[in-house]
């Protein structure tokens, strides 16, 4: 009897944990389909029984449904429930960084978020060596930060446990690219083909490669493939144009004309593949165009008025940028508009829209570099014309440095600007030494 018994209370234990299997995968279905309550109805009666899994349902529907302290409480229970489990301290550590990447440049929590992430990251990495998604998590931290020896620690950490990971692959492949190895980067693609299905950014970089490194057929292979998956990325068009040039730009426009795009997402399409093909007056004829589809779009303003920017014609993207400033007034507005007037050769006009910059975001480090260049700008017109009335503007744009060094949260930044204070102050008695000579002179002449 006490035998069968047992072996009741084993079958039904089986089949305990087989329902506990399906409420998760339910649970976790919930959630994809952004039903939320349902969710955490499942996540509260799996944490009664103890089930670790409950938590991490629950943290994920409650970030979803924007309660993101609440999410962070239900981890840390969690944790004091199961300590040595790496999954919850990459968790939280995710949340900090979600909340670091939202803010960077715009407030100086992101610094505080970024470091908080990669303490739990580091801690899930205590708990477990060869635990993968904290490693991951971490090269994509330091890849948005710029923090670029960061990134390649993790990067290769990364790649040496799981070189078959395609998360993993991706990172290693955008490392390759951000080095300019391209050969590196095509012989890694290839290895791992297999994991390039459905995954058009890892193809992106392959054509890429086979582009730089003069392999047209092995390009052109895969930009169709990425075509026939969808027409909607622009940065296929680019390549496109890349990759065949002005010998054949005005067949592959016409095969562009026909994919059956709606009319502004052909404009923007085609002035994306004559930007690749390197032909400046079409790609600003069908920047036109989209504007003139889409006149309130202030993204099309920006693209254009940026691309414009990278072929150096700052008074052409002037315009363009009023009508950007008007439509979207932000910070990073006021930035771009400042740099074309500082490289248009009209420095003051410059420091005005870029004060506004950082006085609406002073923690932007861009707008110190454009800002103390542009009354270094003027300072020099002066000392050009051996006269001391530079030195109030370029004391100016030392003042620019020092609130750099003290309102800028990027650990980078803040060193840059604290090394160039020093230099600066340095040639400010370089340069006036070099006046007072030339004043020296001047009078001796005269004599």
């Amino acid at each position: 009897m006490w035998r069968r018994a047992g072996i009741f209370l084993i079958f039904f234990l089986f089949l305990f944990s087989i329902a506990l299997a399906g409420d998760k995968d339910r649970a976790w279905k919930l959630i994809e389909k952004g039903r939320y309550k349902e969710a955490i109805k499942i996540a509260d009666q799996l944490i009664k029984e103890g089930d670790v899994e409950g938590y991490f349902i629950k943290a994920k529907a409650l970030y979803s449904l924007g309660e993101e302290s609440k999410a962070l409480e239900t981890l840390l229970k969690a944790k004091d429930l199961d300590p040595d489990n790496p999954r919850i301290y990459t968790d939280i550590g995710r949340i900090y960084a979600i909340k670091a990447i939202k803010l960077k440049d715009e407030d100086p929590k992101a610094n505080e978020y970024k470091e908080t992430a990669k303490l739990y990251f580091q801690k899930a990495l205590e708990v477990d060596s060869s635990y993968l998604p904290p490693m991951i998590n971490l090269a994509q931290l330091c890849f948005v930060f710029n923090d670029d020896k960061c990134f390649q620690e993790w990067v290769e950490e990364a790649y040496s446990l799981a070189p078959d990971d395609p998360r993993v692959l991706k990172w290693k492949a955008m490392e390759l690219q951000k080095k300019g190895k391209y050969s590196s980067l095509r012989d890694l693609l290839e290895k791992h083909k297999d994991l390039l299905k459905g995954d058009p950014e890892l193809k992106k970089l392959l054509a890429r490669a086979y582009i730089e490194t003069n392999e047209p057929e092995n390009a052109r292979k895969v930009l169709n493939e990425l075509l026939k998956e969808s027409t909607d990325d622009l940065e296929v068009y680019y390549l496109l144009g890349k990759l065949y040039g002005r010998r054949r730009a005005i067949e592959v426009e016409r095969y562009i004309q026909n994919l059956g795009l709606p009319e502004d997402k052909l404009y923007l399409a085609l002035a994306f593949f004559w930007e690749g093909v390197g032909d400046v007056e079409m790609t600003l004829s069908y920047y036109a165009k989209a504007i003139d589809k889409n006149p309130d779009d202030p993204e099309l303003y920006n693209l254009l008025s940026t691309y414009l920017m990278s072929e150096n014609r700052f008074q052409e993207a002037i315009p363009y940028l009023k009508k950007l400033l008007e439509l979207k007034p932000d910070y990073k507005s006021y930035f771009l508009i400042g740099m074309a007037y500082r490289h248009a050769g009209d420095p003051h006009t410059a420091i005005r829209y870029l004060e506004k910059a950082k006085e609406l975001n002073p923690k932007y480090a861009y707008t110190y570099i454009q800002l103390s260049n542009a009354y270094f700008d003027i300072a020099f017109s002066y000392f050009n014309e051996g006269s001391y009335e530079g030195f109030k503007w370029y004391d100016k744009g030392i003042q620019v440095v020092k609130e750099g060094i003290e309102n800028v949260t990027d650990p980078y930044y803040k060193a840059k600007f604290q090394k160039g204070l020093k230099e600066l102050i340095r040639d400010r008695d370089v340069i006036k030494r070099k006046i007072d000579e030339a004043r020296r002179k001047m009078r001796e002449g005269v004599r």
